[in-house]
């Protein structure tokens, strides 16, 4: 029971970080496009309402490397998933560090948003607060979950029973082709009757 909810575990982790690597690179390629339709005069607008911390103008002035980095986390992770579902080990280890690297970005992030919120010089609608507190929340219980889960033991040796049963001559289909090709075990039949 336990080999069948890890198998399960894995297919949902790796589904789930591909998912992410897709999301982060039409991200990117979204942030870059959008960026360049905002004009630099709103950004100036922009700080004198939210302050210095601002990140949206943030976002404006640094868009060519924040979508660099985007596209690069995006096909980082769908690269990682891919090799994670296909019981390579290093796939698991790249998740790790993908996993990290977004917490800490994305918290980051969030700390920015919430601390402008915060510094605005007039009052502010409990709605932004609220949002940036939840993005930090939801960032961090998602991706440490994810270092945990990577992490796990279970996980580590299902990973490498996945691996294993890839490559042994003893897979039932093998067994039924006794190691030939489909087409070779059809002549063989039809040349023995």
């Amino acid at each position: 029971m336990r080999n069948i909810r890890s198998a399960a575990l894995l297919g949902l982790l790796a589904k789930q970080w591909r998912l992410l690597g897709v999301a982060a690179s039409i991200g990117a390629l979204a942030t870059f496009y959008a960026a360049q339709q905002v004009r630099p005069y709103l950004i100036a607008e922009q700080r004198q309402l939210w302050g210095p911390l601002e990140p949206f103008s943030f976002i404006r002035e640094q868009y060519v490397s924040l979508s660099a980095m985007e596209l690069t986390f995006g096909l980082c992770a769908i690269l990682c998933s891919r090799a994670f579902g296909g019981g390579k080990p290093w796939g698991r280890v790249g998740l790790i560090v993908l996993s990290i690297a977004a917490l800490v970005g994305s918290t980051g992030f969030g700390m920015l948003c919430l601390l402008a919120a915060l510094g605005r010089p007039d009052p502010i609608p409990a709605s932004a607060t609220l949002s940036s507190s939840l993005y930090i929340l939801f960032s961090v219980c998602f991706y440490l979950s994810s270092v945990m889960l990577l992490l796990d033991a279970g996980i580590t040796s299902e990973l490498q029973s996945v691996a294993s049963s890839q490559g042994q001559p003893n897979n039932p289909l093998k067994q039924t082709a006794r190691g030939r090709s489909g087409a070779e075990s059809l002549r063989r039949t039809r040349a023995a009757a």
